[in-house]
């Protein structure tokens, strides 16, 4: 009994003092009698009948007996607490109702003591006051793991608004709370098929990012004029686990809607099928469901009722599913009771058997009535599930009513999960939510201060000097043991923090003052209704919660008037909470409109970034849930493959944890294998490399074991050389406040980490308080320096994830080691910046590795395909051999890791912080089932590898992979690639992105297949052993060979070795090749044989396939593949169009644009690329299919779809690529300019082969990436203007070759015939085919192939350039001498126009020279000199060989002779003397070398005080100040920028500046700042070069931060999106030959405004100058506008993309899909007569582009199909619906699209006009020219009938 006196406010109302008394007298006695009173009475007995010591609350400790006999089971356990009622639980129905009983009993007893006796009159009978006890054995409080828990529910009319919909709000919740997985409805009463194929009961009844389908059936026979509503339909919900099973599903074949279903997949012989049907009652009406029936069967003229007609289509349905063995699951409302009625008996027969579930667990009665309205003893239940005898049923119960779903009970079993769908499904265990949110500043300040506390009251800044005093390396014990304890409370205190900065509440609705006001009024009138029940209540408490609130008054209210306002307060409180989203978006608005208006500019722009990112997550969770249904693949079963090759599957917590241990073990201990972690080695370097020996490896003095492999010698050696290369010195450890604050301020906060709970928000929020990021910078600095991690650095979670969905073989799975955070920062900076920026410095980072910095997998595979062009263009064999490392972080054994992090220059004690930790991992692991109390390894057990969640992991396999590619360099392997022209070469053996392997061999001169394939198999064989020294091996099922190779065809062409037809007497070639066979090393010490993939395919490597042969057919299967796989989920996850498109542009074309950059697929093979793709997801993204071809992909500016069109895309992918690696001096840059270079050389002309007409000259080009380049640009009308070296004409009057056979008129086949015999001469200019006097045309090289002459003999080659092997045949030799001869006069050969002087060096390699002083010839050779002199004898012109010469004289000049057979010769003719290389000649002055960078147009308005030297003089002083600044007036020159700057030395007052201006579309002040610092960067660089000198430490300073910041970074990469990439260009090649280590400082902007002009400082007057000189500069530009050009190149740009006349200094794709489809329009217009070409120019098209760029992506749509007549109009709706009218509803006329704003209906014409009043009123409102508003609105009243 509650002995607590009622508060004096009750006391004075004598009714509710006596209820309560009253109510305290009963409650011992209902105590007794109550389920949960005996439970606690249970839970009492336990206590005391065991013995455990407890702390009461006194502090004092009590003993009992123990006595295990009465212990509670788990079962028992889970019963008392689902039983248990929490205080602040709502009070039940059945609670308020008694309260209710017992205050009308007491107020009947007081009037019979009054007057007679009167009874209180009943109320109406409603759902909400029926009350019902459950009925059946479930409890919905309690759900098994193994159990999938089915609802069935006649929800009486489904509304499907988002806003304001309490029934669907409360049906979320049930579901949610009782944790339903499959919920059958009936009754629905909706019309789908009235609205958006995007809204189902799955979206509406989605909470979140709730995973939930659903399939719903109405009757769509009858779908006109009936709205929104509909009698009948069922929907089956799918909802959490359960929705990711494939399933199909339906609905009756009679479009009634009486029943629909799912079907799950068969898995282990189980298949079932989830069935809701809804039974027809006999009902009045026209519109309900019965006479929806009824009128179906009398338009068949069937002999039935609808009863019966549902009865044998229901069982007939079932019927067939249950005849080919499946399990069935009916929820139904039969409309008859479920026991006896007619349909039930049925379903109970042998060939179906089944039984409704209830009363399967109640047997031997009937159920009690499940319809509001109905009678037990009359029809009794009439709702129910069925279950087949097959499945296993473990409770079933009707729940009382619930006002809010309906007027029917609702009826929920649980079935075995095994016996449902074959198998058990975990449910999927999430991580702890975490408290602390940096973003959040209330949540941080909190955090920051509870922080800032307990570091202050625990002494940890003292105790943390104090370790420092003492800090050495290697730590002593003390230090260990000390920087242990304080790293133990700092986690203490970091945790403690998050604790108390927040509260975490359910997130059962979206948070708004309002419904924040209303849950509080239900917390006061239930705390209330408590203190009636006679529950403890603090009345302090509660009565200054009423004073609050405002609601004392409350507090004096009888019960019966709580109660009603209780309820009246949660009705209205649901309702609010239905409309939250709304309410809160309402509610952030606000706050949104206050911030602007009040000036808070952080607070408005924090409010903006929470409603764009609660608006995009809702809609991006909407489109991840359809195009990503998998989601995270968390493994809830593992398989092990036996050793007899069967599969042990394990889908237990204990078993899968068992299996991952031995596989992780296992898998973290091959690193083992290594020479290195094994006998004397392993003895001298230890686990770490920390002794003696490690130093004498890295010194080169180290003596190795005699048993020591000479590979291993090797790696150690190639440690020893970087090391040495290097030099001295090592990388800083000392890790910064600003390192700290520089890192954590910019990490993702929700990353994954810290098995201690410390996550990356801890971290990010102390990087908030400079003193709290100090400590911990020093912290992390001590622990680095001293390699005396703490022991928490050493546990590590390991999540296991399924690499494939549906793949759980223990072997595949993916295992991320999330490691603390503060763990892998200390490892990024250290080794992933610091480590790696010393290497880049020197140089020591290969071209081969491209996961690295500015590198990208798509460069790595356009690497591949250009190596594959130039084999095809020379016809070289080349070998590619893909070896890819198994678990390439997981098996690097650590000493070679030690030795190689040491031998890049990193201490000793920071590789031990790093290696120690991981050596001692104690692993942990999380799957589906949740985290793992047990680890293994240990300090006891320690392991090998890098850890795939490292941070100091990929750089550090990056440098273990160096010294591999070290090593194989220095055993000889790789490919020389070389620029045919400039000769420019590189060696390289392959490509490298992490453990993505591609090794080269081939590609020389005088390689064949057997040589090629030998040098691979070596190189093959050398790489696997490198990669066994570091602990690795190599997977042979995903390693393979190509090998290209190509032959003659016989008739002139060439074909691939694999690819061609064998002819008679080919077998030999054909077999040779099918003998080759590779292998690879195996651990075991053997070896196995690995794929060789024939030319025409290829394997994914880095998610592309790039064939040998250049085929692109692979690559646009995977994008079709792509494309299909989207548009099928898009169609299944009915998102809306808007969420559709959003998918499409974001998703969908970012991923299949991966690659495009590398593709060398022409135009016409693009145009087939996707097929009909494109065509399949029309109707998704709400556009009709039947609309043309042209219409989808034209831009919407002009009225087309939008649809990416593949070549354009592909166009401006490879574009970007070029751009981006054209002029530079990587690997990958010096291969695409030798690329280049061989397409120059194959077509032959002197220049830049892209200046040439494709339609000429492009068939005389191998296919490849250069070429299908240069196939876009001719066709697509884009300008490139490179920076190309031309090859100089050698002699006066010369020309190239095939430049005369064009101006001859040979075209196509003819001029690829004789370009074939010009390659196999090796022949560029008629000079390389002509007499030395270059008169005449050589005989020889008219009549057959060269290498069968004099010159073949002397040397391999006559030529400079390099040129590829041809076979002409014998008509293509004749069309050559015939083609020639044209060039010569009709009798002999003597040249029509013959050449002149030499005047540049020549391109022929000339074998025979006439010694001018001594008359005697020299034959030159490839190794030797031989001089040729007369014999003495009467024959003065025949001379006889004297002698070998060391060197050729000086006075020679070409000649021809005629050898005789005796070796004497004679000479024939002479020629003039060629002329040597010329010299580059240096500039002279500054200015000249300046200009000569190119850009003039920068240096025009240059000025200088006197000559420069003062300005190194000054840097060297420290007294240069640097200035710039740009300007911009957007109303006096939109498209025209400027730019001044200044160098002014503040000691000498001596300057240089300048000024310019800029004109381009993409003109802003930006730019302008950007141009000036360019300009200031172009002229140190240029004193640099000219003083040779280097300069650093100037002073620069700019009013832009931007800029500052931009010219700050180290560019390796410019992006091609990047606004100014043109700059950024630039700024990259000038950092390639520069330093720039200058000072770049902020001054303040227009300081000039505020104070005069002599009280500034130096800087500031220097801007103020820049500034006045930036802006005359433009006053200037606009006076003489019409000499300013538009398009102007940098200094130093390689290259410029011009697309219609303007420079692309953007993003270059959205000008050239505008650009392409303005071409297109144009030319769809005039075929389709629409608009003539010149009506067509006329129009204003780029201020419609920018107003439609800046519309929803709706809206632009919608136009698109008012343009295209692809809209809503009677002419398009009969398509598809052929009972409509094409009729206009309104004139009766043919309605077109054109027909809608020309209709001439009184009532059309009225809303016209009303359209155009409202136009008017805009354009008074914004000042609109007069002349537009006479006009414009007078032309459309007109409704186009007149023109002018």
């Amino acid at each position: 009994m509650d002995n607590r006196q009622p508060p004096r406010h009750f006391a004075r109302c004598p009714e509710v003092s006596q209820f309560i008394q009253e109510r305290q007298r009963n409650q011992q006695p209902r105590r007794s009698t109550s389920n949960q009173k005996k439970s606690a009475r249970r839970v009492q007995q336990y206590r005391f009948s065991n013995t455990r010591n407890n702390v009461n609350l006194r502090g004092r400790y009590s003993s009992e007996q123990n006595n295990t006999s009465n212990q509670l089971d788990t079962d028992t356990m889970r019963q008392l607490i689902a039983n248990r009622q929490r205080r602040c639980d709502d009070p039940s129905a059945k609670e308020l109702n008694g309260m209710l009983d017992d205050y009308r009993h007491k107020e009947r007893e007081k009037q019979d003591r009054t007057s007679s006796s009167e009874e209180l009159s009943p109320l109406g009978q409603t759902v909400e006051n029926t009350i019902v006890p459950s009925y059946g054995n479930l409890r919905v409080e309690e759900k098994g793991s193994d159990v999938v828990r089915i609802m069935s529910l006649n929800i009486n009319g489904l509304s499907l608004w988002k806003h304001n919909n309490p029934k669907v709000d409360r049906l979320k919740h049930v579901l949610r709370t009782y944790g339903v997985d499959v919920l059958g409805l009936q009754e629905t009463n909706t019309n789908f098929h009235h609205l958006k194929s995007s809204v189902t009961v799955a979206s509406m009844l989605r909470h979140g990012d709730d995973r939930i389908k659903s399939v719903h059936s109405q009757n769509t026979r009858e779908l006109q004029n009936i709205g929104n509503v509909q009698a009948g339909g069922t929907a089956v919900v799918i909802r959490d686990e359960l929705s990711g099973l494939p399933m199909t599903c339906g609905k009756d074949s009679t479009e009634l809607g009486m029943f629909s279903w799912y079907r799950t997949e068969p898995v282990n012989g189980v298949r079932t099928v989830f069935m809701s049907a809804y039974a027809p009652c006999k009902a009045k009406g026209v519109g309900t469901y019965y006479q929806h029936i009824e009128r179906y069967i009398q338009s068949n003229q069937m002999k039935t009722n609808p009863k019966d007609l549902f009865r044998r289509h229901i069982v007939d349905a079932i019927k067939r599913w249950r005849t080919k063995g499946d399990r069935v699951v009916l929820m139904m409302d039969a409309n008859e009771n479920v026991l006896d009625g007619v349909l039930s008996k049925r379903l109970a027969e042998d060939d179906i058997r089944m039984r409704e579930a209830v009363h399967r667990m109640v047997p031997g009665r009937r159920g009690p009535a499940t319809h509001f309205r109905g009678n037990s003893q009359k029809n009794g239940a009439i709702d129910g599930i069925w279950i087949s005898d097959d499945v296993e049923l473990i409770g079933a119960s009707y729940l009382p009513f619930d006002g809010d779903l309906g007027d029917h009970r609702p009826v929920v079993v649980d079935l075995q999960m095994r016996s449902v769908i074959g198998t058990s499904i975990c449910r999927i265990v999430p991580p702890k939510a975490r408290k602390l949110n940096s973003k959040v500043p209330r949540i941080r300040v909190k955090y920051l201060a509870q922080l800032k506390k307990g570091f202050r009251d625990r002494s940890i800044p003292q105790k943390l000097k104090e370790v420092n005093r003492i800090a050495s390396f290697p730590p002593s014990e003390e230090v260990v043991s000390k920087m242990e304890i304080l790293d133990n409370m700092i986690e203490e205190e970091m945790l403690r923090a998050e604790a108390k900065c927040r509260v975490l509440y359910p997130a059962h609705y979206e948070f708004s003052p309002a419904i924040q006001s209303w849950m509080d009024k239900c917390h006061l009138l239930k705390w209330i209704l408590r203190y009636h029940q006679g529950k403890k209540v603090n009345w302090g408490n509660l009565r200054r919660f009423a004073k609050r609130k405002g609601m004392e008054e409350c507090l004096r209210y009888p019960v019966d008037e709580v109660v009603q306002l209780y309820k009246e307060t949660k009705a209205r409180t649901r309702e609010l909470m239905a409309a939250s989203p709304y309410l809160r978006k309402h509610f952030l608005h606000e706050k949104l409109s206050d911030a602007v208006i009040n000036e808070r500019v952080d607070e408005a722009k924090r409010v903006e970034m929470i409603l764009k990112g609660e608006a995009q997550r809702k809609q991006w969770q909407g489109i991840k849930r359809a195009t990503k249904p998998q989601g995270v693949m968390n493994v809830t079963r593992v398989e092990v493959a036996q050793a007899d090759g069967t599969v042990v599957e394990h889908s237990t917590k204990e078993s899968i944890e068992e299996a991952l241990k031995s596989e992780l073990r296992t898998r973290f201990g091959r690193a083992t294998s290594a020479p290195v972690c094994q006998g004397v080695l392993f003895d001298l370097l230890g686990v770490y490399a920390d002794t003696n020996a490690a130093v004498e490896i890295l010194e080169g003095t180290f003596a190795p074991p005699p048993d020591t492999d000479q590979r291993t010698i090797l790696v150690l050696n190639e440690i020893a050389a970087i090391w040495k290369k290097i030099g001295d010195g090592e990388i800083s450890i000392v890790i910064s406040q600003e390192d700290y604050q520089y890192y954590w301020k910019r990490v993702k906060e929700r990353t994954s980490s810290s098995i201690s709970g410390l996550h990356f928000g801890h971290y990010k929020s102390i990087a908030y308080d400079d003193d709290l990021s100090r400590l911990l910078a020093k912290k992390f600095s001590l622990i680095v320096q001293t390699g005396a991690g703490p022991e928490r650095w050493a546990r590590g979670l390991s999540v296991m994830l399924e690499k494939i969905a549906g793949v759980a073989l223990v072997n595949k799975l993916r295992a991320i080691l999330l490691l603390e955070a503060d763990f892998n920062f200390c490892n990024k900076l250290i080794f992933g910046h610091r480590m790696l920026d010393l290497a880049r410095a020197q140089g020591m980072v290969p071209e081969e590795i491209y996961s690295g910095k500015g590198r990208t997998a798509e460069d790595a595979i356009l690497q591949q395909v250009l190596m594959y062009d130039i084999a095809r263009i020379t016809k070289r064999p080349l070998l590619v051999a893909q070896v890819d490392a198994a678990q390439c972080y997981d098996r690097v054994a650590l000493p070679i890791a030690s030795l190689t992090l040491q031998a890049f220059k990193v201490p000793k004690c920071a590789a031990l912080s790093m290696l120690r930790p991981l050596h001692n991992m104690e692993f942990f692991l999380r799957t589906g089932f949740g985290q793992s109390s047990s680890y293994f390894g240990g300090k006891e057990d320690g392991k090998h590898g890098l850890a795939q969640g490292n941070g100091a992991a990929p750089p550090t396999w990056q440098q273990v992979s160096t010294v591999m590619i070290n090593a194989h360099k220095t055993n000889g392997h790789g490919v020389e690639v070389k620029c045919p022209i400039s000769h420019k070469k590189i060696n390289q053996v392959g490509i490298l992105y992490v453990d993505d392997t591609n090794l080269w061999e081939g590609l020389r001169d005088d390689d064949d297949l057997i040589s090629t394939s030998a040098r691979g198999q070596e190189s093959i064989t050398d790489w696997a052993g490198a990669l066994g020294e570091t602990g690795g091996a190599l997977k042979p099922d995903k390693c393979g060979v190509t090998i290209h190779d190509q032959t003659p065809d016989g008739k002139g062409g060439w074909h691939y070795t694999d690819q061609k037809d064998t002819p008679l007497g080919d077998e030999e070639d054909e077999s040779e090749l099918d003998e080759l066979i590779f292998h690879v090393p195996t651990t075991e010490g053997g070896s196995a044989q690995i794929d060789r993939l024939p030319s025409n395919k290829a394997d994914n490597n880095l998610g592309l396939y790039a064939r040998p042969d250049g085929k692109p057919d692979q690559h646009f299967e995977q994008m079709r593949e792509k494309m299909t796989t989207w548009t099928a989920q898009i169609k299944s996850g009915q998102i809306p169009t808007r969420s559709v498109w959003m998918s499409y542009t974001n998703q969908l074309w970012s991923g299949l644009r991966y690659g495009l950059g590398a593709c060398s697929a022409s135009i016409p093979e693009l145009k087939k690329g996707l097929m009909s793709a494109d065509y399949y997801m029309l109707s998704n993204l709400g556009v009709n299919r039947s609309i043309t071809k042209e219409w989808r992909y034209l831009p919407a500016t002009f009225g087309g779809i939008g649809l990416s069109d593949l070549t354009v895309e592909t166009a401006a992918a490879t574009l970007s690529s070029f751009l981006q690696h054209y002029g530079t001096t990587s690997a990958l840059g010096i291969t695409l300019r030798a690329v280049m270079e061989h397409l120059q050389v194959e077509i032959g002309v002197p220049d830049c082969p892209f200046n040439y007409d494709f339609e000429i000259w492009g068939h005389l080009a191998t296919d490849a990436w250069a070429k299908a380049l240069w196939e876009k640009i001719d066709e697509l009308g884009i300008v490139l203007e490179l920076q190309y070296d031309d090859i100089p004409i050698p002699r006066r009057k010369d020309r190239a070759i095939m430049d005369c056979m064009v101006d001859l008129g040979l075209r196509r086949t003819e001029l690829q015939r004789v370009n074939k015999v010009r390659k196999a001469q090796e022949a560029m200019f008629l000079s390389d085919i002509t007499t030395p006097n270059g008169r005449y045309l050589e005989q020889d090289l008219l009549d057959g192939d060269w290498k069968y002459s004099d010159e073949g003999r002397l040397g391999k080659h006559r030529s400079t350039l390099t040129f590829g092997t041809e076979h002409p045949t014998d008509a293509d030799w004749k069309l050559w001498k015939k083609s020639l001869k044209r060039l010569t006069d009709s009798k002999s050969l003597f040249l029509t126009e013959p050449l002149g002087d030499w005047i540049n060096p020549s391109t022929r390699i000339w074998r025979h020279f006439l010694n001018t002083d001594t008359q005697t010839v020299e034959i030159h050779t490839d190794d030797t000199i031989y001089e040729y002199a007369n014999d003495g004898q009467d024959r003065v012109s025949i001379l006889q060989p004297v002698r070998e010469l060391d060197e050729s004289a000086d006075s020679v000049v070409p000649a021809t002779i005629l050898e005789y057979e005796d070796g004497s010769i004679k000479l024939r003719a002479r020629g003039q003397p060629l002329v040597s290389q010329p010299e580059v000649v240096a500039p002279t002055s500054f200015l000249e070398r300046l200009r000569s960078k190119g850009g003039e147009w920068m240096w025009d308005n240059i000025s200088f005080s006197s000559d420069l030297s003062w300005i190194v003089e000054a840097i060297q002083r420290g007294s240069l100040f640097c200035c710039t600044d740009g300007s911009y007036m957007k109303k006096m020159a939109p498209e025209i920028c400027g730019a001044a700057w200044v160098f002014y030395c503040a000691e000498s007052r001596q300057w240089l500046k300048g000024e310019f201006t800029e004109h381009s579309k993409w003109a802003n002040s930006y730019r302008g700042e950007q141009l000036g610092m360019l300009a200031i960067h172009l002229i140190l660089l240029t004193l640099e070069e000219h003083y040779g000198v280097t300069l650093s430490n100037a002073n620069i300073f700019c009013d832009n931060k931007g800029t500052i910041l931009t010219f700050s970074r180290k560019y390796d990469r410019v992006p091609g999106a990047a606004k100014n990439n043109d700059i950024f260009r630039v700024l990259r090649k000038i950092q390639t030959v520069s330093a720039l280590a200058h000072k770049l400082s902020h001054v303040k902007a227009h300081q000039d405004d505020s104070l005069g002009y002599d009280c500034l400082d130096l800087e500031a007057r220097l801007n103020v100058d820049c500034d006045f000189r930036a802006k005359a500069a433009i006053k200037r530009a606009v006076a003489d506008f019409s000499s300013h050009p538009v398009t102007l190149s940098l200094p130093l740009e390689s290259a410029v993309v011009i697309i219609d006349g303007i420079k692309q200094t953007a993003d270059l794709a959205k000008d050239l899909r505008y650009h392409v489809g303005k071409v297109k329009a144009r030319q769809f217009y005039a075929d389709e007569q629409l608009l003539h070409p010149d009506i067509f120019d006329s129009i204003a098209w780029e201020p419609l582009r920018w107003l439609l760029e800046r519309r929803p992506k709706m809206y632009n749509l919608w136009y698109a199909k008012q343009c295209s007549g692809y809209c809503g109009t009677g002419e398009m709706i009969t398509r598809y619906d052929k009972n409509a009218s094409d009729k206009c509803p309104n004139c009766g006329c043919f309605e077109t699209a054109d027909h809608l704003n020309r209709c001439r209906s009184r009532i059309r014409r009225g809303l016209l006009i009303d359209s155009i009043n409202d136009l008017q009123e805009w354009m008074d409102g914004h000042c609109t020219h007069p002349c537009i508003q006479k006009w414009l609105p007078l032309f459309i009243s007109l409704q186009g009938s007149t023109l002018f």
